[in-house]
């Protein structure tokens, strides 16, 4: 739906306002060569909705939007558990910084919850040394 998209580049401009990241990039097919991993990648992607009826005229939608948080581990093996904790750092960053802030282009947008399962893909850091955590955000709009 429009509306879940809107609220992904809501998402987007407000990362990108925030002193964490500034190159944050809405995409509805975040496919990466690993070449373009050697820097941080940070990609909002729309989720999906789900509706209710609040009452004849109004409905309650939970907008879900996924920001994928990637980048190639170049560190040697010995290093990987320290990257990984840093890049996890990046990840709860980011999530307490939507948690508290408004999103200044879609104000209407109520925070509800953030998921973060699994707090990283472990097929992705063994098979091809990328760091890859995805934020699941939902947001309520009512209208």
């Amino acid at each position: 739906m429009q509306m879940t998209i809107d609220l992904a580049d809501a998402v987007t401009s407000q990362l990108n306002q925030s002193e964490i990241i500034t190159d944050a990039k809405r995409q509805v097919l975040p496919i990466h060569d690993l070449s373009q991993l050697r820097e941080l990648t940070i990609s909002v992607v729309p989720r999906g909705v789900q509706i209710q009826s609040i009452t004849r005229k109004l409905s309650q939608y939970d907008c879900q939007v996924d920001i994928g948080i990637q980048q190639k581990i170049t560190v040697p093996q010995d290093e990987i558990d320290t990257a990984v904790k840093e890049l996890s750092g990046l990840v709860q960053q980011i999530a307490d910084y939507l948690q508290r802030q408004p999103l200044t282009d879609m104000p209407y947008a109520i925070w509800i919850k953030v998921e973060n399962e699994p707090i990283y893909d472990p097929d992705h850091l063994a098979n091809q040394r990328v760091f890859t955590s995805v934020l699941t955000l939902t947001y309520r709009i009512t209208k």
